[in-house]
């Protein structure tokens, strides 16, 4: 059975992060923590934390075409439409949408610590991150996205 000490000498490019959430929620910030990966190589490591915006789709009504007024030749030209029911537009759900792109948030920072407090963060708005595992010989893939998270408001409202 080959264990992951083993490994350590062999691997060059490390494992992803596992188990990322928050492990502090407050007013002003989230605290991200996480699991090194195992095997990690010795090779020094630091991580790279991205986030993904969650912002509020807007409510949208339907739209009724514009009456289009015949002239009385034309009505006895064609027989008479029967009345068109509005044009729907899509009406848009509560949830939140996704930003659609993932943004590094710690680029000016070579993180070697698996926790990293987040400050950017806009009241009422759901956030996703992930982290990735550096050496010198590259990266690991993203690790599982967590579930999306908000500071808590001044009324202690919010978090996951």
């Amino acid at each position: 059975m080959i264990k992951d000490d083993d490994l350590e000498g062999y691997l060059k490019i490390p494992g992803e992060p596992t188990e990322v959430h928050a492990s502090e929620i407050t007013k002003s910030y989230v605290v991200l923590s996480w699991t090194p990966p195992k095997p990690r190589g010795r090779a020094p490591l630091w991580y790279v934390v991205e986030k993904m915006c969650h912002s509020p789709v807007p409510q949208t009504k339907p739209v009724k075409p514009p009456a289009q007024a015949q002239s009385p030749r034309m009505s006895r030209l064609r027989p008479q439409a029967a009345v068109a029911s509005p044009v729907e537009a899509p009406v848009a759900t509560p949830e939140l949408g996704f930003s659609g792109s993932w943004e590094k948030i710690n680029t000016a920072v070579k993180l070697q610590s698996p926790r990293y407090p987040v400050f950017d963060m806009q009241d009422g708005i759901k956030y996703q991150f992930r982290v990735y595992s550096v050496n010198m010989y590259g990266s690991s893939g993203p690790s599982v996205a967590t579930e999306p998270i908000q500071k808590v408001d001044k009324d202690g409202k919010g978090g996951l």
